[in-house]
């Protein structure tokens, strides 16, 4: 169940270049990159982890084999995403190789850890494409050198990457630990932490620990090198004493103050102990709260302490001086920004603190129909509004709200679903149901008016008459709030059925085949509401191929290309942005796409850096056989005159392209003192929306908006600016000085 409290929230998506098929030519689109290897790299057994697997398939619809469904007599298995490949070697300072160092690879789904072999070699393969893996090793006293803590590698599709550790001896942090009069701390327990999570992995730092001897030293072996992170800390606590820390990077305390040699052992004073009485009483009575908890840091997550029957807590030992923490106990809650304790904490005494709560309470209960079938048939939104507080969230059938506080609540259940839901009284019709109740009612029934809307009974069949065994479908409609929460999630067809519930408003129904089935994926609509039963005949699947070509005329490899069956627009509103079906070109370029249906298509391709999106135009084809060319992104020099022709500094360019502000679409420079705007990343084959603003000390020129411009380094002129001038006195004739002035 998804809550909202008087918020919003906003979801965007980008669009990639786009180009319409149809079947009937030949025309051109614009990556070529390192060939997906050949063979396979076995990945050893991580300790503990037992056997990884190799040879992971990646297909969406993967149920259904070769064994599973008759094969059409022109069925083609559209092959998985190319998974990729990590290897290397791990050396140390002099690049010799070093065997037997455990290699971990972080931030993919395949998380693992491999051992170099004699000549220092690892390999991983079958690594999920579209993460950023962390490869990273450190043992013996040895720690990766260089800037970063390892490597981070974006995996590409198919692509081999060779990545090589170079391992040097790792620092060592030594010191003291002392209480607050100098004298040695035995026993106390010592370790590491990094500021910056994304520096070194938290599992090496969990390893930096040890214990002070009796003269209260302490050696912590294989710290990670001041270059590779900056926000080292060496902590340390003793029992009946507070925890204190003391970072690596030397720090300047005052202006006049020297700096700390990084070499020079570490002190870590331990405070003298204080000690604070924390009292959490309720609002209402003044009576203590037990199992509250006080803590520290963002949300209280370092707890601190938690009250006992009576509603105290002794909290200590911590260090002298202001501290500030955050109360908070189950089915309790403080008014807006009045849950946070300041205290100033002392050793000559013990401080008090108190802090007042209210008790919250729980709403709950079901959503029927007026026939008494439960509302579990589509999402619905439900608004709680009640003393100086409201949420909305969605529902299906069941709800409940916590941490409400005591009073009479009304409770309006809706059709628009909780991004749509604001009001308990709307007048347009959404309101279904709604009821009036008390904080703490647990057994709430909302009835909506009227009968549950009638199922809609999906019977799919192929060509022959066969239902069909295994695929999905897809809802689209052109109620937006409505398909936000009910459309675009796929249901899957099994023994070619598949029952649609709560369908409201009139809605298309796409009925994609799992691949490999030689069946074409069909859409039919609209349907309209009440409807209980929809027969679809599949047709045989029609096959789209093609040759992806560098700007050299090469054959392209590891293009992405896809078929999105949004007819209309590319980003058809009713179904967003889908694809039937999702290839990577070869080494000779080619593409084939082979589970389409019979409607027009609007061809995407996505080549890797540093080629271009294929710009948004109509691709026309006269064929079967279509031919993509990739053309670079290029640095554009773009000269700016002011009107009188003048070279115009200080002036923003920007280049905008659609759709627009999706990702990508604004291009922006400044001029330089010569009034030249340099511009990354242009696309030559895009007609651009150009927009240069003067700079706001040059009055003579104005704002110049040209659509339909294709990049060119020809020089640009200004429009000449209007000036209009004049005296601004009030209504006894008397001169006024810092008023604005408007032209409208």
């Amino acid at each position: 169940m998804r809550w909202l409290v008087v918020g919003a929230l906003l979801a965007a998506s980008a669009v990639v270049a786009w180009v319409l098929w149809i079947p009937a030519g030949q025309s051109s689109v614009d990556a070529l990159d390192e060939v997906p290897p050949q063979g396979a790299l076995r990945r050893q057994d991580a300790p503990g982890r037992g056997p990884a697997l190799q040879g992971a398939r990646d297909d969406r619809l993967a149920a259904a084999t070769q064994d599973d469904v008759p094969p059409a007599d022109d069925q083609t298995l559209e092959p998985a995403v190319p998974r990729a490949t990590l290897r290397g070697r791990i050396v140390d300072h002099d690049d010799r190789p070093l065997a037997d160092i455990s290699v971990h690879i972080d931030g993919v789904p395949e998380r693992t850890t491999v051992v170099s072999d004699a000549q220092g070699r690892y390999a991983v393969e079958g690594l999920s494409p579209n993460y950023k893996a962390w490869v990273w090793a450190a043992q013996d006293d040895l720690v990766p050198g260089g800037r970063t803590f390892g490597e981070r590698v974006q995996l590409a599709p198919g692509r081999t990457f060779d990545v090589t550790l170079r391992l040097e001896q790792a620092a060592v942090s030594k010191g003291r630990v002392v209480r607050w009069d100098g004298t040695p701390v035995a026993g106390a327990s010592v370790w590491m932490t990094d500021g910056s999570s994304s520096n070194v992995p938290g599992r090496y730092l969990r390893q930096l620990t040890c214990t002070t001897d009796d003269d209260g030293r302490f050696r912590l072996a294989g710290v990670p090198l001041l270059s590779t992170t900056s926000s080292l800390e060496v902590h340390a606590k003793a029992e009946g004493l507070p925890e204190a820390s003391i970072p690596l990077v030397p720090l300047v305390l005052e202006f006049d103050e020297e700096p700390r040699d990084p070499d020079d052992p570490l002190e870590i004073v331990l405070a003298q102990p204080c000690f604070v009485d924390v009292a959490v009483l309720a609002r209402e009575t003044g009576e203590g709260v037990p199992d509250a908890w006080i803590g520290r840091g963002p949300y209280g997550r370092d707890r601190l302490g938690t009250t006992g029957p009576d509603g105290h807590c002794r909290v200590g030992p911590v260090p002298p001086g202001e501290h500030v923490w955050t109360v908070g106990a189950r089915e309790w809650a403080a008014e807006y920004q009045k849950d946070i304790l300041h205290v100033e904490a002392s050793p000559d005494a013990v401080a008090t603190a108190s802090l007042t709560l209210y008790r919250t309470y729980t709403i709950s209960g079901r959503i029927e129909y007026e026939d008494g079938k439960p509302a579990n048939d589509r999402v619905l939104g439900l608004v709680t509004k009640g003393p100086a507080y409201w949420t909305a969230t969605d529902v299906r059938e069941t709800f409940t709200a916590r941490n409400l506080p005591a009073g009479t609540y009304v409770l309006a259940v809706s059709t628009h679903g909780m991004n749509g839901s604001s009001t308990v009284d709307a007048t347009d019709g959404s309101v279904l149901g709604s009821a009036t109740v008390e904080a703490g009612d647990t057994d709430v029934v909302i009835v909506l008016r009227g009968s549950r809307p009638k199922d809609l009974v999906v019977n799919v069949v192929d060509a022959e008459g066969v239902p069909l065994r295994e695929g999905e479908v897809r809802i689209g409609c052109d109620d937006e709030t409505w398909r936000f929460q009910n459309a675009m999630h796929e249901q899957p067809v099994r023994d070619g059925t598949v029952t649609i519930t709560g369908i409201v408003h009139p809605v298309w129904v796409e009925v994609v085949p799992a691949r490999p089935s030689g069946w074409g994926p069909t859409r039919i609509g609209p349907i309209a509401p009440g409807t209980e039963r929809l027969d679809v005949r599949l047709q045989r699947a029609r096959v789209v191929s093609g040759t992806v070509l560098a700007p050299n005329g090469q054959p392209a490899a590891l293009v992405e290309v896809w078929a999105d069956p949004n007819v209309e627009t590319v980003d058809d509103e009713r179904f967003g942005l889908l694809d039937h079906g999702r290839v990577y070109t070869g080494e000779d370029g080619r593409f084939e796409l082979t589970a389409l249906g019979s409607e027009p298509y609007w061809l995407h391709a996505r080549p890797p850096k540093p080629y271009a999106p294929i710009p948004s135009a109509r691709l026309m084809a006269t064929g079967q056989d279509v031919t993509i060319r990739l053309h670079e992104l290029v640095r554009l020099a773009l000269p700016v005159r002011a009107a009188d022709g003048a070279p115009l500094p200080g002036a923003r360019v920007r280049l905008w392209k659609p759709p627009w502000f999706g990702d990508g679409s604004e291009l922006f420079a400044v001029t330089n003192e010569e009034g030249v705007a340099l511009v990354e990343k242009v696309d030559p084959a895009v007609a651009y929306a150009l927009e240069i603003l003067p700079p706001a000390t040059v009055s003579t020129s104005r704002r110049l908006w040209q659509d339909g411009w294709t990049s060119s380094e020809d020089p640009v002129q200004l429009p000449g600016a209007h000036v209009v001038a004049g005296i601004v006195r009030d209504d006894q004739g008397r001169l006024r000085s810092f008023v604005n002035v408007y032209l409208g």
